[in-house]
């Protein structure tokens, strides 16, 4: 499997390299007699999108620590620069270059938590234990951490993209009189299509 992945990688490399070099491609002495026909833009069009969820995965768990989903991001970047994108991207990616994200928030509209990523507090709904009624008053308890968190941000809606987090945030949200609603990635990639 894993030379299957490193072979692709070499293509794409090599692809990338003769193509799309910032100073190769720019330079008439350097760059190649032929430009990438129909065949190599579609297979470089296959690669980035439907190959590859920009997960980042790969990173984890490649023995060489080759990271696939940045070297496929510069593909779909390049794409973008020769007005190839699936349909259903086009707006995502021309909000994702004017304003940072695909979703069209601004910094004054996204707050980051403090801690945040993977040093980021657990909400206490975790484990599953937000869709038990059994642990109801230990889970407000265990969760008042988080509830002053959000409540620092300032923020007046909070994303997640876990149903258990959802769950536990919007008791919290009742139990501490947060003031917020709560939705899932899901909901503000949806609402960010429709505008």
């Amino acid at each position: 499997m894993y030379s299957k992945i490193f072979n692709f990688i070499v293509k794409l490399s090599n692809l990338l390299q003769a193509y799309f070099h910032p100073v190769k491609s720019r330079l008439s002495f350097l760059k190649r007699p032929d430009y990438p026909d129909e065949e190599i833009i579609s297979r470089l069009f296959k690669a980035a999108y439907e190959d590859c969820t920009l997960c980042g995965k790969c990173a984890l768990t490649c023995p060489m620590g080759i990271n696939t989903g940045e070297i496929l991001f510069l593909a779909r970047a390049i794409l973008h620069s020769i007005g190839r994108l699936p349909d259903g991207l086009v707006h995502p990616v021309e909000t994702a270059f004017k304003v940072g994200n695909y979703l069209g928030l601004s910094t004054e509209d996204f707050v980051e938590m403090h801690p945040h990523g993977a040093r980021n507090y657990c909400c206490g709904g975790g484990g599953g234990l937000a869709s038990t009624g059994d642990y109801g008053q230990m889970r407000i308890t265990v969760g008042k951490k988080k509830a002053e968190q959000i409540r620092q941000t300032g923020a007046k809606t909070v994303a997640t993209n876990c149903f258990n987090c959802m769950t536990q945030i919007r008791d919290l949200n009742k139990a501490y009189e947060l003031g917020i609603e709560v939705k899932s990635i899901v909901e503000l990639v949806a609402e960010s299509l429709k505008t």
